[in-house]
């Protein structure tokens, strides 16, 4: 089904990327009967190191399919990587496995794969070394290895036609395993599938030894052992979390060691964050007595915005004139506040090297309605941070967030001994203050969209069953359990008839073979519900999305690649939350 399509700022229009250089595609188009047939021998020496426990594996040219195919069904999630849109067609026609997600890249950048923000167990290179610039082969095996697990492997088969580039390979291999720190566990030569007589292969098996990126201890001694003269520290690990865990689509991966984000994403997310806990009086600082008093960012322009919700401080937001030269001016100095003092003090063990990298521009401002999209965030500037502290959020936002929550607890209950205040306030306000809340509105504008629809006719099936529902009958589910992850996001929302939302589904995810099922009527019920409704529900829907969801890897954004990111995300929280999964 295809979708109109709306750019962030609410305008109609496509996305749209430049097209990366794909070599030697062409000619795959040309051949692509001959190539399906080539690369149809099934490499099986790797096969048999595959972990028997499912695993995330990423595999670079697909060839017919068949090997992502059969790792699949041993029940791991692949992604697999393709060039060619002629292979890459014919092999998702032939393989359907809703444990593949196939997406379009190519070598030596792959761009959409960092993209994604994901590390594998196994990364399979089947055929594609030689096909790779000898200039270019360092600096793609770092790129390859950056997006390797601790404790992962990496597949590599390399076909040889001569004596001499068989020695050259190996040895070439050899020496870049080592350069990057992977032990090579295996080398087997074997004679050419096809009968080829000038033709042997080499499949080597590299395997990462490290325990870790190192992002774990450095945010243990930050939240822990560092001193702190506020909890500014530890706001700004807050929002990190919370911008990896609820809007990771706007972060850029620049290359394998650099994430860079919106500068006013953290001021917003900062802006939400602090605004319950002022509210409520609890001390951020040793002289923040009461209320403001003490607290540079909470500017004149912050005092003005206590009309505004903290929960509507999101993404995809839009505010009028007369609310938008506030926010702009509290997040503008909410900027300075960060530039100035959490991000230039939180640095490595050195004490020199920066944690978070800013380039501030606070020049800019605004006249008339603003959208809180991608593009007005990043007009403040942006914050660079390590990949590999970005990937821990990511993984371990859920489990590192009650550590930063506690220590903050913590400088709260200091600063209210310090002021004679500590019998003002309990442990329980204090939680309340700290957490963080999707706005319950969001599921009552889904809720009476599907009332509008149900009673027009236009729209009457629970999503996961695709039974008739009515108006006293449903409910607005959140296709991805909200007690797992917190998202109120529209795509998130879906009808679903109440016996099997509350009675089956209940908090559980639903397998990525239930959302194939399903495709059809999510992407109808998103259309009707949200794309046709109005420019704005459009604009606000495609936002979130692209806030919360990984879209950046797509060249156009409509609601197939919504429906895409959907089902990756799927994987994301299946294998870094082991939360239960649900069949219908």
């Amino acid at each position: 089904m295809q979708s109109d399509k709306t750019n962030l700022a609410g305008k109609p229009g496509v996305f749209k990327r430049t097209p990366s250089r794909e070599a030697a595609t062409d000619q795959d188009a040309q051949n692509a009967t001959l190539l399906v047939d080539l690369y149809d021998q099934v490499h099986c020496e790797f096969l048999k190191h595959l972990p028997e426990k499912p695993c995330r594996i990423l595999q670079i040219g697909s060839g017919s399919g068949r090997d992502g195919a059969k790792m699949a069904e041993l029940g791991h999630s692949v992604v697999v990587v393709e060039p060619s849109d002629e292979l890459r067609r014919r092999a998702q026609k032939i393989h359907c496995n809703p444990n593949i997600r196939w997406f379009k890249d190519t070598l030596p950048k792959l761009k959409c794969v960092r993209q994604l923000g994901v590390r594998y167990d196994v990364i399979v290179l089947s055929s594609v070394w030689i096909q790779v610039a000898q200039t270019e082969r360092r600096s793609v095996f770092r790129r390859v290895t950056s997006l390797l697990n601790p404790g992962g492997v990496i597949y590599l088969t390399i076909r040889h036609t001569t004596h001499d580039s068989k020695v050259d390979l190996d040895t070439e291999v050899g020496s870049l395993a080592r350069d990057h720190g992977l032990i090579k566990t295996a080398q087997v030569e074997t004679d050419d599938a096809l009968g080829r007589d000038a033709v042997t292969w080499t499949q080597f098996i590299l395997k990462s030894p490290g325990d870790g990126t190192g992002a774990l201890p450095l945010l243990r001694g930050i939240i822990l052992n560092e001193r702190k003269s506020s909890t500014y520290k530890l706001g700004l690990l807050k929002v990190l979390q919370h911008i990896a865990q609820s809007a990771s689509g706007m972060a850029e991966v620049e290359d394998e060691q650099k994430v860079v984000i919106p500068l006013g994403l953290f001021g917003l997310y900062w802006l939400r964050v602090y605004r319950p806990l002022l509210d409520e009086n609890l001390p951020q600082l040793p002289g923040n007595k009461a209320a403001v008093f003490g607290v540079g960012f909470a500017s004149k322009a912050y005092e003005k915005l206590a009309a505004v919700s903290p929960h509507d401080l999101r993404p995809g937001m839009r505010f009028s004139a007369d609310v938008s030269g506030h926010l702009h001016t509290a997040i503008k100095d909410i900027c300075r506040t960060l530039v100035k003092m959490p991000m230039t003090y939180i640095t490595y063990s050195d004490g020199k090297e920066r944690v978070f990298v800013p380039t501030a521009d606070l020049s800019k401002r605004v006249t008339g309605s603003l959208v809180l999209d991608k593009p007005y965030l990043f007009s403040f500037g942006r914050v660079e941070i390590s990949a590999d502290l970005w990937q821990s959020m990511l993984q371990y936002g859920s489990w590192i967030e009650p550590a930063i929550v506690a220590e903050w607890k913590v400088l709260m209950k200091k600063y209210l001994s310090k002021q004679s205040r500590e019998q003002e306030f309990s442990i329980e306000k204090m939680e309340v203050a700290l957490s963080w809340k999707e706005p319950e509105r969001g599921t009552q504008l889904s809720r009476q969209r599907a009332i509008e629809l149900i009673e027009s006719g236009s729209f009457r099936n629970c999503v996961w069953s695709g039974k008739t529902i009515n108006t006293k009958n449903f409910d607005i589910d959140h296709c991805f359990p909200y007690a797992a992850w917190p998202c109120g996001d529209m795509w998130n929302l879906l009808p679903a008839s109440r016996q099997v939302n509350q009675n089956q589904k209940r908090d559980k995810l639903p397998t990525a073979e239930l959302l194939m099922k399903s495709e059809d009527l999510i992407l109808n019920w998103w259309q009707k519900a949200y794309v046709d409704k109005s420019i704005e529900s459009c604009s606000e829907f495609f936002t979130q999305a692209s806030a919360s969801l990984r879209i950046a890897m797509f060249d156009d954004v409509d609601l197939e690649n919504v429906f895409s990111s959907l089902v990756f995300q799927q994987q994301n929280l299946r294998f870094n939350q082991q939360i239960p999964e649900w069949e219908f």
